[in-house]
């Protein structure tokens, strides 16, 4: 195809699986490469920042906005594709909290022995979240943060009882779809 071109993504991990299965069919279905480089979000907010080449940002939105703030990312051309909501896990076999009110949620929180969440864009969400609800200080003991690997992993080890992440991060881990509006 003549007018085939490469389009050159840079994307957060959280994309990562979708990307994997949606570039092909778009690379097929259009003629065109799609060339994709997956880092953390700070990292890949900073090549950014020093001059990288890119035709398509996937970022947490904040991170978009500074980029376009810095002038990295121009006015105009910002579009949401993509929102990823993060999620509440517990161990395959455990019993699924409830967590369909707010005390009910601080209760489950409260009562684990240990939590954990990632230091990325979703634990930053997590990190207020706990903070909104007061919890903050109660929270820091019993913190286990996964540092390069999904929260899935950390409460599938049995190193915490209820994690948070973003869901798509965790798709192979079970879990739990009651959700409340925090």
């Amino acid at each position: 195809m003549p007018d085939a071109a490469e389009i050159k993504v840079i994307s957060g991990g959280a994309m990562r699986r979708f990307l994997t299965e949606a570039a092909p069919l778009f690379e097929q279905a259009s003629g065109h490469k799609v060339s994709i480089r997956f880092g953390l979000t700070r990292e890949m907010k900073a090549e950014i920042e020093a001059g990288a080449v890119f035709d398509l940002a996937l970022l947490p939105r904040s991170a978009i906005d500074e980029l376009v703030q810095g002038g990295k990312i121009a006015p105009g051309t910002v579009t949401d594709v993509v929102r990823s909501l993060v999620g509440l896990m517990v161990r395959t076999g455990s019993a699924e909290p409830y967590i369909g009110t707010v005390d009910a949620f601080k209760s489950v929180l409260r009562r684990a022995k240990a939590i954990s969440y990632s230091k990325g864009p979703s634990g930053l969400y997590v990190a207020e979240l706990l903070q909104r609800l007061g919890l903050t200080a109660e929270m820091k003991d019993k913190t286990v943060f996964a540092i390069g690997r999904p929260v899935g992993e950390v409460i599938a080890s049995g190193e915490a009882e209820i994690g948070m992440q973003q869901i798509i991060e965790n798709q192979p881990h079970g879990i739990i779809a009651d959700r409340m509006q925090l």
